[in-house]
C-alpha cells in the first residue's frame, strides 16, 4: 500500500464513522473500485495530466452528486483538488480492508486444480471460520498449473495442499529414511 493510501484511507474511515455511514461508504468504495477496474476511460480521466484539478472536481460532482454518500463525494473532491485521484484504487482497497477488519471478516483465497463443489466450499469456509474465529470471505479460482489439490492464502500465509507439495514431502521422507 502506498504512503498516500495509508494517510488518506484512515481519514475517510474516520469521517465515515463520525457520520455513522460506514456501511454506505464501504458500498461506495466497492462501487468506485468496480468502476475504476471496468472503465479504462474513467481510470484515465482520474490521472490525465491535461485535465485541471478544478475540472475533475466539477466532473466528479456532476457524476456522483446524489449517487454517493456525502462523505464519499467530499473525499473524492478533496482527492481531485490535491491531485491524488491516481491513488484512488489503493485508497479504496485500504478502506475495504479496514472495513473488513472492523467487521471481523477475513479474505481467503482458494486456488484449486478443479472447481470445489458448493458443499466443499461451505465446509472449508466453516472450518476456517472456526479456526480463525472470524467470518470468512472466500475467493476461489481454478488454477490450471496445479496437478491436483489446492492452496489456501490468508493474508501473507499460504497453506499448500497441492499434489506437488505432497510429492515433495514424500520425496524428502524417502531421501531421509
Amino acid at each position: 500500500m502506498s504512503a498516500v493510501a495509508k494517510r488518506y484511507a484512515p481519514a475517510l474511515f474516520s469521517a465515515a464513522r463520525e457520520a455513522n455511514a460506514l456501511d454506505r461508504v464501504y458500498e461506495d468504495a466497492q462501487a468506485l473500485r468496480a468502476l475504476v477496474d471496468s472503465s479504462p476511460e474513467f481510470a484515465s480521466f482520474l490521472v490525465h495530466p491535461l485535465i485541471p484539478a478544478v475540472k475533475r472536481d466539477e466532473v466528479l460532482s456532476a457524476l456522483f452528486e446524489g449517487k454517493l454518500h456525502e462523505v464519499t463525494l467530499v473525499f473524492l473532491r478533496l482527492l481531485a483538488r490535491k491531485e491524488r485521484l491516481g491513488d484512488l484504487p489503493g485508497i479504496l482497497a485500504e478502506i475495504e480492508r479496514s472495513m473488513d477488519e472492523e467487521r471481523g471478516i477475513v479474505n481467503v483465497s482458494l486456488r484449486s486444480a478443479e472447481k470445489f463443489l458448493a458443499k466443499q466450499e461451505s465446509d472449508l469456509n466453516q472450518k476456517l471460520a472456526d479456526r480463525l474465529g472470524k467470518s470468512i470471505r472466500l475467493h476461489s479460482e481454478v488454477d490450471d498449473t496445479l496437478i491436483g489439490g489446492f492452496l489456501i492464502q490468508t493474508g501473507d500465509r499460504i497453506e499448500d495442499y497441492s499434489l506437488a507439495a505432497k510429492l515433495k514431502t514424500f520425496k524428502q521422507n524417502v531421501i531421509n529414511a
